[in-house]
């Protein structure tokens, strides 16, 4: 499709090769809610798919498209130098041969503990963040998806309790929907994710018990996205062109928007972002 989102495109068309025309660009979209969302109400209003349409609405040189990329073959496309760019990267050390970064495009909350809200009030005593160590060491019991990255400092405390069934439960996924709807049925006492997964589940399919999303004591470091392209010349200009569409956009109330409608509106996170693109990150 050309300058709009309008939808994902079918996978086989998704990035030019890299001998193809130098203007057009595929934005990728995953399966990955709320930064991605592809179907419902809310389909195209996802945190990434509003980053995705402020630089196509900043980058009218450019021909638009989007696709659905599964994460290995987003790999792929950047070793083999496809035009296509991904909105909401985190920096990876073992990317950086094949990947140039833009600036910053997100301010993100760290991971945070799901549980039941009756749960957190009464054994927790509604504590504005809770040791994901005491929890498990209290016996509860987390489930995890297999599939996904937490993090060094979440994943060496999981680790330790792998061993013990009655520790961790892990489902072979990368879905926080599923193991949120578990702990809503009380099977599992908490799990893993952004209070912003929380907050579509919320929205779009709540949960037969209410649930809370509560800072992690041992996971308290915020994270930053970036708009990841090839390593090639090709990447590089549009890495420039990006960088200045986001040093214009993104101190901007609808950019912090993006931010803040899913994210939830706290000081402290305010602070953060103002922060971080106040630094010319």
């Amino acid at each position: 499709m050309l300058a709009g989102l309008g939808g994902a495109s079918a996978l086989p068309s998704w990035g030019q090769a890299g001998t193809g025309d130098e203007r057009d660009v595929t934005w990728v979209v995953e399966n990955f809610e709320p930064y991605f969302i592809q179907s419902g109400p809310l389909k195209g209003k996802g945190i990434g798919d509003r980053v995705n349409q402020t630089l196509i609405d900043g980058l009218p040189d450019y021909r638009h498209q989007t696709a659905h990329v599964p994460i290995l073959r987003i790999t792929e496309g950047f070793k083999s130098g496809r035009h296509l760019a991904i909105t909401t990267y985190l920096k990876n050390p073992a990317d950086f041969e094949l990947v140039h970064y833009s600036i910053t495009s997100l301010v993100v909350p760290p991971l945070e503990l799901t549980l039941r809200r009756a749960d957190w009030q009464v054994i927790w005593r509604s504590a504005p963040q809770i040791s994901l160590r005491r929890f498990l060491q209290s016996g509860k019991v987390i489930g995890v998806a297999g599939r996904r990255f937490y993090g060094e400092a979440i994943s060496n405390i999981v680790a330790d309790k792998q061993h013990d069934p009655k520790g961790v439960f892990t489902q072979q996924s990368t879905h926080y929907r599923n193991l949120a709807e578990i702990v809503a049925r009380k099977r599992i006492d908490a799990t893993i994710g952004y209070g912003a997964e929380l907050r579509f589940l919320e929205l779009s399919n709540p949960p037969a018990e209410p649930l809370v999303s509560v800072p992690i004591v041992e996971n308290a470091d915020y994270l930053y996205a970036h708009v990841a392209v090839p390593k090639t010349p090709w990447g590089e200009e549009l890495r420039d062109q990006v960088d200045k569409v986001l040093r214009k956009q993104r101190n901007t109330p609808a950019y912090r928007a993006i931010m803040l409608d899913w994210f939830g509106h706290s000081a402290a996170l305010e602070h953060a972002i103002t922060a971080r693109f106040s630094s010319g990150l």
